[in-house]
């Protein structure tokens, strides 16, 4: 898992190749703002549809995440 909460901090670790596992630890007292403050740092959030897990990318693997190849994409499934 790429976040996890503790009595005393937040920590995302980033779940990219790249970086070699880079962490954020921020202070437990607002979630959505610590997101904010990720996402200004440019980091990206996914997540997976089938299985609601999701993955964090900080801003150096985000930038190589979007520079794969369509080839390298997962298929998905359209639901109607």
């Amino acid at each position: 898992m790429s976040f996890s909460e503790y009595s005393d901090c937040f920590v995302w670790r980033c779940n990219g190749k790249h970086c070699g596992g880079k962490e954020v630890v921020f202070p437990p007292k607002d979630f959505f703002g610590c997101v904010a403050e990720l996402k200004g740092r440019s980091w990206s959030f996914y997540r997976d549809e089938e299985t609601n897990d999701w993955t964090h990318y900080c801003a150096f693997c985000a930038h190589k995440h979007r520079q794969t190849s369509i080839m390298d994409q997962h298929i998905r499934t359209v639901r109607g």
